[in-house]
C-alpha cells in the first residue's frame, strides 16, 4: 500500500489525464541499431519490482488507457512483461497492452504470454532482410520470430524508421511483409538526428514523395490478393483528417516512464532533462514543449491537404529544427497515389 506523499493531490489530477502510457522496461538492449534515439546497448538498468509496483498503483484510476511496454528491448524481460501483463488485469478498468520490440528474442513462451494477455505486437522492421541485418543487426533471428508470430496466429503491425538507407526500399518491404497473413499493417517514422540516428537523415523530399507513391501502390496490388489488408498508418491518419494535437503527448495526456522511474511526456524524449516531469513518487506536472509545437503551412501556400493534414510528431520537428517539407513530402506521396 503506498502512503501519502506531499505531492498526492497533484498527482492524483496528473496520472488522472493520462491515456497513453509508455513502459520502458529496461533501457538494456540485445542490438545496436543504427536510428537508436536512445543509444541503448547491451548495459543499462531494468525496472525493478518496487518502481513497477509504485507506477501500478498510481495507474489505477478506472479511466481508459493504452500501455505500451517498451525498452530497451522489453523482451529481454519476458518475466517483467508477464509480471506488468498479470497486474493490470486487477484494475479497475483493464488496459489495452502493446508490446514494441525489435523480434529477436520471441520465443513460444514469450507467445504463449502475448496469447494469454491479449498483448498487441509491434515489431520494429526497417526493410527487407538484407537491409534490415545492416540498419539493425539480428535479421535471422527477426524472421524466425516472424514465422513463430505467423504459426501460432498472432497479429503484428510494423513500425519502419525511413532514413535514407531505407526510403528506397518502402515498397520492397511492403512485399515481404505480404508473405505474412498476421501482418496488420506498417507505420511510417521519419528519422529522428538523435542518439546514433544522425547520419541516415533523409535530405530529398522528392524522393521520399516518389517512393511513398510506390508503396502506397504496392499496398493496392498487394491488398488485391489478400483478405485482410495491409494498411498503411499514415493512409489511415490522413483520412481521418486533422485533429487538435498530433498525438497524446501534444495533448499532454502521455507519460513515459523509465526503468528507474523517472517520468517524461513521451519516449522520444525519455531522460531530456529539459521535459522531465520528476519521478513516479514526486511528479512534476507542468506545460512542455511538446505541446505547443504544431506543424505550420508556409505562409502564403496554398495546400491542397489544409484541412485535413495530421501534421507531424512535435518531438521529431524540434529535435530536427524542421520546417515541414519531408512529412509534407510524405502526405503527398500518399494523395497522389489515392
Amino acid at each position: 500500500m503506498l502512503t501519502a506523499g506531499p505531492n498526492d493531490v497533484t498527482g492524483a489530477s496528473f496520472y488522472g489525464k493520462i491515456s497513453y502510457l509508455i513502459v520502458a522496461l529496461t533501457s538494456r538492449c540485445n542490438l545496436h541499431c543504427a536510428g537508436c534515439i536512445q543509444n541503448a546497448s547491451a548495459k543499462g538498468n531494468d525496472m525493478d519490482d518496487r518502481v513497477m509496483d509504485t507506477l501500478l498503483a498510481r495507474m489505477d484510476n478506472g479511466k481508459p488507457l493504452l500501455v505500451q511496454l517498451t525498452g530497451g528491448e522489453p523482451t529481454l524481460l519476458p518475466e517483467k512483461i508477464e509480471r506488468f501483463a498479470r497486474a493490470v488485469q486487477q484494475f479497475r478498468r483493464k488496459p489495452r497492452l502493446a508490446l514494441q520490440t525489435n523480434g529477436t528474442l520471441i520465443t513460444p513462451h514469450l507467445v504463449a504470454i502475448l496469447r494469454k494477455y491479449e498483448i498487441e505486437t509491434g515489431l520494429s522492421i526497417d526493410g527487407p532482410p538484407e537491409l534490415q541485418e545492416e540498419l539493425r543487426g539480428g535479421s535471422t533471428a527477426a524472421l524466425k520470430g516472424l514465422r513463430l508470430l505467423e504459426a501460432k496466429r498472432i497479429p503484428f503491425r510494423v513500425t519502419t524508421v525511413v532514413s535514407a538507407a531505407s526510403v528506397g526500399q518502402l515498397d520492397k518491404l511492403a512485399l515481404f511483409l505480404a508473405a505474412f497473413s498476421g501482418c496488420r499493417g506498417m507505420g511510417l517514422d521519419l528519422l529522428v538526428k538523435k542518439g546514433r540516428g544522425t547520419t541516415r537523415a533523409l535530405s530529398s523530399p522528392e524522393s521520399l514523395t516518389e517512393n511513398v507513391r510506390r508503396l502506397v501502390s504496392t499496398l493496392r496490388f498487394i491488398n488485391s490478393r489478400r483478405k485482410i489488408p495491409l494498411q498503411l498508418r499514415e493512409l489511415s491518419l490522413l483520412e481521418r483528417g486533422r485533429g487538435a494535437a498530433f498525438c497524446h503527448a501534444a495533448s499532454g495526456r502521455s507519460l513515459a516512464v523509465t526503468p528507474t522511474g523517472r517520468l517524461y511526456p513521451c519516449g522520444q524524449v525519455m531522460n531530456e532533462e529539459s521535459f522531465s516531469l520528476g519521478s513516479i513518487e514526486d511528479p512534476r506536472p507542468r506545460h512542455h514543449l511538446l505541446q505547443s509545437v504544431r506543424l505550420q503551412c508556409p505562409e502564403g501556400v496554398e495546400c491542397e491537404l489544409q484541412g485535413r493534414c495530421p501534421g507531424d510528431c512535435p518531438s521529431r520537428l524540434l529535435t530536427n529544427g524542421d520546417d515541414g517539407q519531408l512529412i509534407c513530402a510524405l502526405y503527398r506521396g500518399i494523395q497522389e497515389s489515392c
